[in-house]
């Protein structure tokens, strides 16, 4: 009866794992490719790289970790284009997403006002989900003096592993203010559109469509100053979330053709955690840093301690930007 409830609890976790919202970082505003494909090449430059890292929930359990690369471009003016790779490592039998993505999407300058812009954008991809099942233990193993590494566990599993094909799509609006920096954009999108099959188990068990939208901008208060607002709100299934707050940015360099500075702000994703982010810009470089501070329900056992992740952003400009204090949306 022990084994038995033992065994039920396990795969009940990984149910549960597997059927929840996926996986997103905390640093959703520097993740554009798991927030909307229409937001493929939507940056001011013409080569974007982006790698971001995290780790979580060290005081819980066996740690989370997941890290992520990204790379797009615009082959012109209308035509954007990425591929995205992540890896997303959980709990103690490894439960591995491994994730392959292509997105490409095409820009509208409506009324060729260089001010209003509609993006639509789609990215396919390619998911793999596996679980290592050697890393449990079961009562078998043990011998009533000790555990016994390798041995029978007297349990038969499903498959270890399984593969699926994923459909996103998005679309993005943009407004600039004026040339020289003010902005706002927000955005829809529905990924996994196809609900494909997602279970280690025979069992025709769907993976629910998500849906997401968010609304950021940048908006300058002083010569040097500027706040970047944004709020995101995603469903998938039974499960929400909204996730909200801003950074403030301050410009330290005074040259005409340099544009470095750095950054200050919080988050709440409610009902979890208050995010504190910080970061800089240099040269071609954006980089930021989070900690989540647990406030959920799982307070008593985490000890507010919840995610800490890095983020590294690269464009290069073939051409460098005039002004200084121009904002980091596109240049059609």
């Amino acid at each position: 009866m022990t084994k038995n409830i033992y065994i039920l609890l396990v795969f009940m976790s990984l149910q549960l794992m597997v059927q929840a919202q996926d996986f997103h970082f905390t640093q959703f505003y520097n993740t554009p490719f798991e927030m909307n494909p229409a937001r493929t090449g939507i940056f001011d430059g013409d080569h974007r790289a982006i790698g971001i890292y995290r780790n979580q929930w060290n005081s819980v359990s066996i740690p989370y970790r997941s890290y992520a690369v990204a790379y797009d471009t615009r082959a012109n003016s209308r035509l954007g284009g990425g591929l995205s790779l992540l890896n997303d490592d959980a709990g103690d039998g490894t439960l591995r997403t491994l994730k392959a993505d292509l997105a490409l999407s095409y820009i509208f300058n409506l009324a060729d006002d260089s001010v209003n812009f509609i993006s639509l954008g789609v990215r396919n991809g390619i998911t793999q989900n596996s679980v290592d099942f050697s890393q449990f233990t079961f009562d078998n193993q043990f011998d009533g003096d000790g555990f016994i590494p390798g041995s029978p566990t007297g349990e038969s599993f499903g498959a270890s592993k399984f593969s699926y094909y994923d459909l996103s799509a998005g679309i993005n609006w943009l407004h600039r203010f004026d040339q020289d920096g003010p902005y706002v954009q927000g955005g829809l999108a529905l990924f996994h559109i196809n609900q494909p099959g997602r279970t280690f188990y025979s069992a025709d068990e769907k993976l629910n469509t998500r849906f997401v939208t968010q609304i950021n901008g940048r908006w300058p208060v002083s010569e040097r100053t500027s706040l970047l607002p944004t709020i995101m709100y995603m469903k998938q299934g039974p499960f929400s979330e909204i996730n909200g707050g801003s950074l403030v940015r301050y410009r330290w360099t005074e040259t005409a053709l340099v544009d470095n500075g750095l950054y200050l702000g919080a988050f709440l994703r409610a009902g979890d955690a208050v995010n504190i982010a910080t970061g800089f810009d240099y040269k071609n470089f954006t980089t930021g840093l989070s900690y989540d501070i647990n406030i959920s329900g799982l307070e008593t056992a985490s000890n507010n301690k919840g995610g800490f992740e890095l983020s590294v952003i690269y464009i290069i400009r073939k051409v460098k930007p005039v002004n200084p204090f121009k904002a980091a949306c596109p240049v059609y």
